[in-house]
């Protein structure tokens, strides 16, 4: 039963730092295809760290602070914004969170070239 347990705790390890990896490449993905400089800037004002822990909901919380950050005027509903931007139907909080540091990642490197 121990090697089972330690055998687990590898994989959902793995498992995470897979997720994170995906969610920072995408981040900047969207950052560097799709996101307009309005976005980008209201995204560099989102800070995931007030958003701790792994719920479920959490990400959802954290996305909703997301979709405000990018749509302040509300120009599409939370869960059309969200279809569009995120393929999946089911992220995660670390997901979330490394997706939005890819984005910004991508926003702090060019924004001095925008001048």
């Amino acid at each position: 039963m121990e090697s089972a347990i330690e055998r687990l705790k590898a994989s959902k390890a793995q498992f995470k730092m897979l997720e994170a990896d995906e969610g920072k490449k995408h981040g900047r993905e969207w950052a560097e295809l799709e996101a307009e400089f309005a976005e980008l800037l209201g995204l560099s004002k989102v800070h995931p760290g007030h958003f701790p822990g792994d719920d479920p909901m959490q990400a959802e919380r954290l996305l909703n602070e997301v979709w405000r950050a990018v749509d302040p005027d509300g120009l599409m509903e939370f869960s059309e914004w969200r279809a569009d931007v995120f393929d999946t139907a089911h992220l995660s909080t670390p997901y979330v969170r490394a997706w939005i540091e890819g984005a910004k990642e991508f926003f702090e490197e060019i924004k001095h070239q925008l001048d």
